[in-house]
């Protein structure tokens, strides 16, 4: 089941792999699909938190853009590619957010899912997005491996 929403996502993901790594990423869908995706890539990725920027707060890539200016130092990789990871605490990155969005947009950030057709910008936790779009089911219950 999936619901239309007037906006979308900006997510923080985390590792195990680095526990002082994280990504700040954007999408119009479900947030723990893109978690699923980059499972494949790293098994031990899990979502920190989303947060859901009504259509009425601007473009959500520009959003994206001015909180990925607030947030260093960026991860580049080998080929210098400068990338939408970051060096630092996933939880002290959400905090960090939350207060931006909350400033920038004269409210703050609503904790609950309640709000969510009112143009208030919402946290949302995996359990949450999971009542929104329905169950999210790894590729595999031990280690996010597809067999």
């Amino acid at each position: 089941m999936t619901i239309e929403l007037d906006g979308g996502w900006i997510y923080v993901i985390m590792t195990s792999s680095d526990y002082n790594r994280y990504k700040i990423g954007r999408t119009n869908g479900n947030p723990m699909d893109r978690v699923k995706k980059l499972r494949t890539g790293d098994p031990g990725v899990d979502l920190q938190a989303a947060y859901f920027i009504p259509a009425s707060h601007g473009k959500l890539s520009q959003v994206e853009a001015a909180l990925h200016r607030e947030f260093e130092p960026r991860i580049s990789f080998h080929d210098e590619t400068v990338s939408e990871w970051f060096r630092g605490d996933a939880k002290r990155a959400c905090e960090w957010m939350e207060y931006l969005l909350g400033e920038w947009k004269g409210q703050p950030v609503t904790f609950g899912l309640y709000l969510l057709g009112e143009g208030r910008i919402c946290r949302a936790f995996e359990d949450d997005l999971r009542s929104i779009y329905g169950p999210f089911t790894p590729a595999s219950p031990i280690d996010g491996l597809p067999w």
